[in-house]
């Protein structure tokens, strides 16, 4: 067990270990250094080229991070800079195993706040996740490639994506949200623009969404396939800078000429289906 007392402590990277109960105490707060030299590309994240996190785990397991401190990205220290050149992930865990986050709040990340990679059962609860609305590129939460991932009792309040599942090499299975609140600059929940692979059998429930471009939002554009997922009980108030607003968006397209895609042309597009609605509240 790690406890950190309340007080603002400047660091750079920290690496997260297994069977590590990590106590950020109320008051407390660990704030990423503005030098970018102390956060070098993790290579757990090398596939996705310059990815700088804050705090990462990487291919380790029984690891709790809880109590009611705070993760500051010092956003304001980086925002207007290239993307190679910003923090990524407040917080991320990659290849892991039994995870739990509860009741911290990640703040102000430079790119993307929190991020779930590849992982086996992890639990977010009680998590606060914030941004101002026009900062660039602040995903609330990631969920990438993983397997059993819980959410619940969250306030995502964030200036780009809130909840983004992301499919690139297995497909999301058994993702559950529920009891949430969640305002964006972009799609409050939305799934891709990463859909190589695909989602399934998930549940998003008790959402309050606000002051969001997109309510929930289908991106299938690398040929995957979603199915068998429930929406039930969710409020939806669309609004912010944008000209047009979509409560509810599914699109089936493909990127094959993208820069990213090249040698993918013959790939079929993909699917969406077995998707229900039930008790949706549009206003």
């Amino acid at each position: 067990t790690v406890v950190v007392p309340a007080g603002t402590w400047d660091l750079g990277q920290v690496t997260l270990v297994s069977n590590l109960r990590l106590h950020l105490a109320g008051g407390a707060v660990l704030r990423a250094s503005p030098d970018l030299a102390q956060f070098p590309p993790h290579p757990a994240l090398h596939e996705s080229g310059t990815h700088r996190p804050f705090l990462i785990g990487a291919g380790v397991e029984n690891v709790e991070i809880f109590g009611l401190g705070t993760i500051d990205g010092s956003g304001p220290a980086y925002w207007g800079k290239e993307d190679r050149d910003r923090i990524r992930f407040g917080l991320i865990v990659q290849g892991c195993r039994n995870v739990k986050v509860r009741d911290i709040t990640v703040r102000d990340t430079p790119m993307f706040l929190m991020g779930i990679m590849h992982c086996d059962n992890v639990v977010v609860d009680g998590v606060t996740l914030t941004a101002p609305a026009d900062s660039p590129n602040t995903d609330g939460l990631q969920v990438i490639d993983s397997h059993d991932v819980r959410i619940s009792n969250c306030l995502i309040s964030v200036g780009d994506d809130g909840i983004v599942p992301k499919m690139r090499k297995r497909m999301i299975e058994r993702l559950l949200v529920n009891n949430c609140r969640i305002s964006s600059d972009d799609g409050a929940i939305k799934f891709g623009t990463r859909s190589q692979t695909g989602m399934r059998d998930s549940l998003f429930s008790n959402i309050t969404i606000t002051n969001s471009r997109y309510g929930i939002a289908l991106f299938m554009i690398h040929g995957g396939v979603y199915e068998n997922i429930r929406f039930d009980n969710i409020r939806i108030a669309t609004g912010g800078r944008h000209p047009r607003h979509y409560p509810i968006f599914a699109d089936i397209d493909d990127r094959a000429n993208s820069p990213d895609q090249q040698g993918a042309q013959n790939r079929p597009l993909g699917r969406i289906h077995g998707i229900s609605f039930d008790g949706i509240d549009i206003s």
